[in-house]
């Protein structure tokens, strides 16, 4: 019954300044092209790297 109510999302990965998002001609992007800031938080361990910024709607 509460299946019929979800509500559904979408994530996008978003500059921390609010200025642009990480979609389509974006996507392959890793930095702000405005502010030049990265879209991955930095981390001292190998492996995937995280996301900075990520918006839902």
């Amino acid at each position: 019954m509460l299946e019929e109510h979800e509500l559904h999302y979408k994530k996008i990965d978003a500059c921390v300044n609010n200025c642009c998002l990480f979609s389509k001609e974006n996507d392959v992007l890793d930095v702000c092209p405005k502010f030049h800031s990265s879209r991955w938080k930095p981390s001292r361990t190998i492996g995937r790297p995280r996301k900075e910024f990520l918006l839902r709607f």
